[in-house]
Order: C-alpha cells, then sequence, then structure tokens
C-alpha cells in the first residue's frame, strides 16, 4: 500500500514538474520585446469611400476602434460613445479635426505579419493615412479607456481591383500584440 502511494505520489510531481503554462495552440508568440497574444484573423476590407464604417478590431463600453479600407488608404478610426451611440473621437477645436489617441504607420513591404514588428506611439492630433498596399504590413496603436497602449499589427495579403482597375477591397490579417 506505501509503495503504491509513493509510486501515484512521485507521478503526480513528475506530470506537474513537466506541464507547461505555455499556449500550447499556437495563440502566442514571442518575437523580441513582444508578446502576441491574441489569434491572427483575417477579413475583407471594402474601400468605403470616406465612410466611418469598418470593421470593429477593438470595443470596450466608451471606445471603439474600427479598421477601414477608404479612398485606397488603411485607416484606424476611433469612436466614443456620446448620449449612448458610437460618433467619431475628433478634436473639433483643432484646424483639420484630427482624431484622438491612435496612430498607423506603414512598415513596407514584407512576408507575413510576423515580420510586423514594429510599436509606434499614440499622435494625439493624427492625420495622415498610409495608402493601403499589397505585401504591405502596418503597425497601429490606440489607447483603451484606462489609458493603456493597445498595438495592432496588420498584413494586407490580397487584393481585388474593380473594371476600371481601382481598389475595390483587400485582405487584411491583423492581430492585438
Amino acid at each position: 500500500m506505501i509503495m503504491a502511494l509513493l509510486t501515484i505520489s512521485v507521478s503526480a510531481m513528475f506530470f506537474t514538474a513537466c506541464s507547461s503554462d505555455d499556449d500550447d495552440n499556437g495563440n502566442t508568440e514571442i518575437k523580441g520585446d513582444y508578446i502576441a497574444t491574441t489569434d491572427v484573423k483575417t477579413a475583407t476590407l471594402r474601400d468605403n469611400k470616406g465612410g466611418l464604417k469598418g470593421l470593429t478590431i477593438y470595443e470596450e463600453f466608451n471606445n471603439k476602434y474600427t479598421l477601414s479600407l477608404s479612398w485606397g488608404q488603411m485607416c484606424l478610426i476611433p469612436h466614443i460613445r456620446t448620449g449612448g451611440k458610437w460618433e467619431l473621437n475628433y478634436d473639433s477645436h483643432v484646424q483639420g479635426a484630427p482624431l484622438r489617441n491612435i496612430n498607423i504607420i506603414d512598415c513596407g513591404k514584407l512576408s507575413s505579419i510576423s515580420d510586423v514588428t514594429s510599436k509606434v506611439e499614440i499622435i494625439e492630433h493624427y492625420h495622415d493615412w498610409p495608402s493601403a498596399q499589397p505585401g504591405h504590413g502596418y503597425a497601429a496603436c490606440f489607447l483603451t479607456e484606462n489609458g493603456t497602449e493597445e498595438y495592432l499589427r496588420i498584413y494586407i495579403s490580397n487584393y481585388k481591383l474593380d473594371g476600371d482597375g481601382a481598389l475595390e477591397s483587400i485582405t487584411v490579417e491583423y492581430q492585438l500584440y
């Protein structure tokens, strides 16, 4: 009986010692100074020709961020809940009404989303959207309700042109990291 208990105890210690808290299903990537902790997602964005609708990539009760293709540009659009509904989060007191608490940059031509390793800083009064380019990666960031920065990486893996040769849609891979 003592031998059986000893065997069970040693086996339990062995299995506990050899177990791992790492994410074994491929959802975590450690590369340099960051750890990607969410799945890579894929979506098709159609050019909305200046509209504010887009793919919601992050949402809290009072903040929402959408990814959009508008006039051939990659747009990260901040929304804020005001009076119970979503409105564009911009600074109406600054000329050009720049958007708040975001930044997005073109990292150039890359092989895959995992090649996007840059982390950008928030630009308080953001104006410039980078052009959407097939095979390019983009690094973005935005501010959460509690004031922390979240980072987003994006990769354009495919595109479709309309009958006139204009950009109609892009296929993006995106991931918070």
